[in-house]
C-alpha cells in the first residue's frame, strides 16, 4: 500500500512505520515541525539466509547510507562520501552467548569493530553484572560494572555502577541509585 508522502508529512506529526509479520520495523519516515522529512530508513532481515540489510535516504529519496550483514558479520558498508555521522552508522549484531559485534562506521567506508559482552547476575538476564567493550584484538576499551543490594523478591534496592576506560586508568563510580519498592499482599 503506498501513501503520498507529502500529504502524510503535512497532516502527520507522528512517524509512519511499516512492520513485518513479527512486528519488527521494516521502514520508517519521521517528519520535522515544518513537514520536512527528517529520517527515512529501510531495514530487513531474512532468518533463512541470515541476511540483514539497512538503507537510509535523503528527502529526495537518494541513498545516504547502506550496509549488509550476513550471519552476524558485516559484509558491506557504504556512506555518501564526506558526510558527517549518520543514523545507522553505528550498529550491533547478536553473535550469541550474550556477546554482540558492535560496528562504528565512517563516510570513508572504514569501520571499527568491537565485541560487547554482557554478564548477568542470573539466568533471567535482568540485571547486568558487567558489560565490557573489547577491540578486535581482545583489549579492553571500556567497562561498566554493577554492584547490587537485592531484596527478598529479587529486585535491587541499591546499585552502584562503576566505569573503566583507558583514559580513566582505573574504575570510578559513575552512578549510584536507590529505590524503595512497596509490595502489596495478594
Amino acid at each position: 500500500m503506498s501513501f503520498p508522502l507529502t500529504a502524510l508529512a503535512s497532516s502527520n506529526s507522528t512517524p509512519l512505520v511499516n512492520t513485518d509479520k513479527d512486528g519488527n520495523d521494516t521502514e520508517r519516515w519521521d517528519w520535522g515541525k515544518g513537514g520536512e522529512l527528517r529520517l527515512h530508513f529501510r531495514q530487513t532481515f531474512d532468518p533463512k539466509t541470515k541476511v540483514e540489510q539497512f538503507a537510509s535516504f535523503d528527502p529526495s529519496g537518494g541513498m545516504k547510507l547502506t550496509w549488509t550483514v550476513i550471519g552476524g558479520k558485516l559484509s558491506s558498508y557504504w556512506q555518501l562520501p564526506g558526510t558527517p555521522s549518520e543514523f545507522g552508522d553505528g550498529f550491533s549484531e547478536d553473535i550469541g552467548n550474550d556477546t554482540y559485534a558492535a560496528y562504528q562506521c565512517h563516510s570513508d567506508g572504514s569501520c571499527e569493530q568491537a565485541r560487547v559482552r554482557y554478564v548477568y547476575l542470573d539466568a533471567k538476564r535482568r540485571n547486568p553484572q558487567s558489560v565490557e567493550w573489547r577491540d578486535e584484538s581482545g583489549e579492553l576499551l571500556y567497562g561498566a560494572y554493577y554492584e547490587y543490594e537485592i531484596d527478598a523478591h529479587r529486585n535491587w534496592t541499591h546499585r552502584a555502577i562503576w566505569v573503566w576506560s583507558r583514559s580513566l586508568g582505573e574504575r570510578k563510580v559513575y552512578e549510584t541509585d536507590s529505590r524503595t519498592i512497596s509490595y502489596w499482599p495478594q
